[in-house]
């Protein structure tokens, strides 16, 4: 969400092997006829590992979310208490019992719990889009990098090139 908007290609958790063969099929259209920068930046968000482990994180803490947000569930019961036994002192006669319960710490504390797995979301939401930042910005350098390495590659070709012209000039006048 933080930096979907400044992103070439959709940023999405995988769940599944069809989300994959999806993924795959996309890097090895982009991967034919030469890699822009803007190219290069979407196949490695395609293909990371690293980055779905940060969106698997995200959606944990999400699950954690729910989770603390929710509240526990009451527990029923049911019970006939048969005459004599331990008990007899207190329950003479044989009697029956229906009722509910709940873990009422777990009620009261649902506020905290709540707001630490918001903030945890939170935290994870700005781990996952540092992830995705700092992926695009080493991809993007590599990028760079190697475009001027072809750069300087057909400059040294065109040096030798013209190196060779010069002594082709200089042997035949010679």
């Amino acid at each position: 969400e933080l930096v979907a908007t400044q992103t070439p290609v959709p940023i999405g958790w995988r769940r599944d092997s069809g989300g994959d063969a999806l993924a795959r099929a996309a890097v090895e259209t982009m991967l034919e006829g030469g890699v822009t920068r803007e190219e290069s930046v979407s196949i490695a968000f395609l293909a990371s590992p690293e980055l779905q482990l940060a969106l698997e994180d995200l959606e944990i803490a999400r699950a954690d979310l729910v989770k603390a947000s929710t509240p526990p569930n009451p527990v029923a019961f049911l019970g006939i208490r048969q005459t004599g036994g331990a008990f007899a002192a207190y329950y003479p006669d044989e009697s029956s019992s229906i009722g509910v319960m709940m873990n009422v710490m777990s009620l009261l504390t649902m506020p905290d719990r709540r707001a630490i797995a918001t903030h945890a979301l939170e935290r994870q939401r700005f781990v996952a889009a540092d992830q995705i930042t700092s992926l695009g910005v080493r991809v993007t350098e590599a990028w760079i990098d190697y475009a001027a390495a072809l750069r300087i590659m057909a400059l040294r070709e065109r040096s030798v090139a013209a190196a060779r012209a010069t002594l082709d000039r200089i042997v035949l006048q010679a």
